[in-house]
């Protein structure tokens, strides 16, 4: 073959690859920008327009726990009259029902008002709602003692509504980020970190904006950032199923 004739072919190759890769390029951009392309393929959720903007946080360092000390009233009698009415072995053999929740409640509230025996009403009213079968009238028992203790009290309120799951447990805990004291309001973050969703967004949004304590504030983000992420996921599943009507 002549090098005129295979210089000639080389071209009409060429050519041939060039439209080809062409239309290829035309195709997936006309793909990204179509609708169904979009919602298959959402923006990242860091872009999400609904998140404000991050904290301005160098160093992150969890809150140190405040309450190391012995709770007063660790011999009060109602301590063992409350433990007694919530025993694991008596919960097996026959169930608790709503009137042992409302004692339990009435020994933590009544005067003189002690948080060793607060902390162990909610001890015994987690046990109710976890073994013995009384987990909605707990969690609003425990929703009392929150309203009312102190902050180391409520700090152990908040743990107990984040081993009892429920939609009620999660209202709290929303609630409790505007705490006065930080590590409850910290305690509750984490509490909601697997449990927030969209429909959260605009109370942790509140809360994240007027968050003073930075640490704090970077707990907010963390659930901001998780609630973005199940945006996503929505959406995702929206254009999924979209494309598939």
């Amino acid at each position: 073959m002549s090098r005129v004739a295979s210089t000639s072919l080389t071209a009409v190759l060429a050519l041939v690859l060039a439209l080809s890769w062409g239309c290829s390029s035309a195709d997936d951009s006309d793909s990204a920008a179509s609708p169904e392309g979009a919602a298959i393929q959402p923006d990242h959720w860091l872009n999400d327009p609904l998140l404000p903007e991050p904290p301005d946080v160098e160093v992150y360092a969890a809150v140190e726990n405040s309450f190391t000390e012995e709770p007063e009233g660790m011999n009060d009698p109602r301590v063992e009259e409350i433990q007694e009415m919530a025993k694991v072995e008596s919960l097996v053999a026959t169930p608790a029902g709503p009137e042992t929740v409302a004692s339990v409640l009435e020994l933590g509230l009544a005067e003189p008002v002690l948080p060793a025996v607060q902390e162990e009403a909610i001890d015994a009213l987690e046990n109710l709602g976890w073994k013995g079968g009384q987990l909605d009238g707990a969690v609003e028992a425990i929703g009392k003692i929150l309203e009312v203790g102190e902050p180391r009290v409520r700090a152990r309120a908040i743990e107990a509504l984040d081993f009892l799951k429920s939609d009620r447990s999660t209202e709290l805990l929303i609630g409790a980020l505007s705490d006065p004291h930080p590590q409850v309001r910290s305690d509750a973050c984490s509490g909601l970190l697997l449990r927030v969703r969209p429909e959260h967004h605009e109370p942790v949004k509140a809360a994240y904006l007027k968050e003073e304590d930075r640490t704090v504030k970077v707990d907010l983000w963390e659930l901001l950032e998780n609630i973005a992420v199940e945006r996503q996921k929505m959406r995702a599943a929206q254009g999924a199923d979209a494309k598939d009507a």
